[in-house]
């Protein structure tokens, strides 16, 4: 099991015991989230944008872009994306708005 620890511009993947996995460099990250068994990285940044990353920091989905958000998580297959006005809504991985809260 890896844990997520975001530093400044980067995200740092490290084992449990704090041994360093791998660095991933991405201007202005304000929150990350694994999946549930830990293939995929969502991560959130500043200016509101949402992508999917693999371990090793590609690309795979540019997920959404407002910039309203605060952060995103992984809730099962789907993700909730998170505002600074309290609203919430639900998104399929590749953006579609499946609800909103």
């Amino acid at each position: 099991m890896n844990v997520l620890l975001v530093i400044k511009d980067k995200l740092e993947i490290r084992t449990t015991r704090g041994n360093l996995v791998n660095t991933i460099w991405i201007t202005a990250i304000s929150y990350a989230d694994y999946n549930f068994d830990q293939t995929l990285i969502l991560i959130t940044t500043k200016d509101g944008k949402v992508e999917i990353r693999n371990n090793q920091g590609n690309l795979l989905k540019n997920v959404y872009k407002d910039s309203k958000i605060s952060s995103a998580k992984w809730a099962g297959e789907d993700i909730l994306i998170y505002y600074n006005n309290s609203k919430v809504e639900l998104r399929s991985q590749n953006g579609g708005l499946i609800r909103s809260f």
